[in-house]
């Protein structure tokens, strides 16, 4: 999980030019998944050639969002 808020404060510092505030946010976020970890939920580092090239995050949201008249509440 360091590896992916290293990534990330990197990443967006070359990218768009954050600073290293961004990288505090990054480690936040991976601190509380890390806290709240399910293990019905999922984290998955990308690998190609034995080389981390990225990272997906699967949680479930706590709320579903849409009113329950909607046909993509169902």
């Amino acid at each position: 999980m360091g590896w992916v808020v290293y990534r990330e404060g990197a990443l967006y510092a070359q990218e768009y030019g954050f600073d290293e505030t961004f990288e505090a946010l990054a480690a936040r976020i991976v601190a509380d998944f890390l806290t709240e970890f399910d293990p019905s939920e999922n984290v998955a580092g990308l690998r190609v050639n034995g080389q981390n090239v990225g990272h997906i995050f699967l949680v479930k949201h706590p709320l579903n969002p849409l009113p329950r008249t909607s046909p993509l509440a169902r």
